[in-house]
């Protein structure tokens, strides 16, 4: 169903943050050669997902639905966004790009529960939904099942009821043949 997708929607951003913070610790290893191309990939992809939030979507009401302090999380992503767009599209040399790298760590890091929360609360959610829905539904079972059985039951008594005026008919007829018999 819908809530489904957007949950793992929300739980694929949660996981390309993973994998950027990831990616961002790598970059900041002195002894790894720095791979800006698979860094900038990781980032780019992260933006794209949590650009969804930002857009009039069904994650974004989700989201809103699950997080009222979205706008200002959005506003935390936009500045480390911002920040960021200017280190990996400048042209800097590598060890003032791992510096800037460096600096901008912390605040990559203070998003992780905001992200990791994003999809939690998707996932409750998403269960609260289901659980609904399958109370309904017994719902629903339960009343079609008693329906059912009433109407099983208003069969059997018409059946026996015709089965009854039957007999009622079948001796009426052999009461009249026996008076036909008898005027005869």
């Amino acid at each position: 169903n819908g809530q489904e997708v957007r949950t793992v929607q929300m739980h694929r951003q949660a996981t390309e943050y993973l994998q950027l913070r990831e990616q961002w610790a790598r970059a900041l290893d002195a002894a790894v050669p720095l791979d800006l191309r698979a860094l900038t990939l990781r980032y780019d992809i992260w933006v794209g997902r949590t650009a969804m939030l930002r857009d009039d979507t069904s994650i974004r009401r989700t989201a809103i639905a699950i997080a009222q302090n979205l706008d200002a999380t959005l506003a935390e992503i936009n500045a480390f966004v911002q920040a960021a767009d200017a280190v990996l599209g400048g042209d800097l040399p590598e060890a003032a790009r791992r510096a800037e790298l460096a600096r901008l760590h912390p605040q990559l890091m203070a998003l992780g529960d905001t992200m990791h929360e994003l999809a939690l609360s998707a996932s409750h959610l998403a269960t609260e939904e289901q659980t609904e829905r399958d109370l309904v539904l017994s719902r629903y079972t339960r009343t079609a099942l008693a329906a059912t059985a009433l109407l099983a039951l208003m069969t059997l008594a018409f059946a026996g009821l015709s089965l009854r005026q039957m007999r009622q008919l079948r001796r009426r007829h052999d009461a009249l043949e026996a008076l036909t018999a008898d005027l005869r």
